[in-house]
């Protein structure tokens, strides 16, 4: 199995847009289409006393199931939260899992994009990038994307656009990091082996 960025086809495309944002462990935010397999990015961890820590870990792997195709789009959906410091909206396809806490529940979970309703809580990376916060959603949108890159972590999460979202889509997030893991161990030992 190779380090190497990859270029995929697959029948579920769980991803983001390539304009979408990731944060670099020096702080600055760059496009997914622009990450190379190393980079270090920021990540969630999850706390005891069941809080958001933030850290950094290496990108394992960048999956692009489409470079940008004008004849081939991708459903997505457009989600928007209450604006703190301008955030933008997060593009991400339906099956992809992220960070949720729906209204009607007191817990965070990781569900997928399509089971988001306005109303529910995201979580929103702020105080340059030391704090997670809970954003309400407040509008959804289905639109059109023509490509589609899927980040990959040992952690199995990342923040995108500024909101802690799963590697993982078509599984739960849980049975995703399990299925993954074989996957993940092996190109953390392959770069380790190729930076040391």
């Amino acid at each position: 199995m190779s380090c190497q960025i990859e270029q995929m086809q697959c029948y579920f495309i769980v991803c983001f847009n390539e304009n979408s944002t990731v944060i670099k462990s020096d702080g600055r935010q760059v496009y997914i289409r622009d990450l190379k397999v190393g980079d270090e990015v920021l990540v969630a961890y999850q706390s005891s006393d069941n809080d958001m820590i933030l850290g950094c870990s290496r990108l394992l792997a960048l999956d692009i199931y489409q470079k940008w195709e004008k004849s081939s789009s991708i459903d997505y959906l457009e989600i928007y939260t209450e604006k703190k410091n301008n955030e933008n909206p997060l593009y991400i396809t339906p099956a992809h899992s992220l960070l949720i806490r729906k209204k009607s529940q007191s817990e965070k979970e990781y569900l997928f994009a399509s089971e988001v309703e306005i109303g529910d809580y995201l979580y929103l990376i702020t105080n340059n990038y030391q704090s997670v916060i809970e954003v309400q959603v407040t509008q959804i949108n289905h639109v059109k994307q023509f490509d589609a890159y899927a980040p990959l972590t040992l952690e199995g999460n990342i923040v995108v656009n500024n909101r802690i979202v799963s590697c993982y889509g078509t599984f739960s997030h849980s049975i995703g990091h399990l299925i993954k893991m074989p996957r993940r161990y092996w190109l953390d030992i392959c770069l380790n082996f190729q930076f040391s």
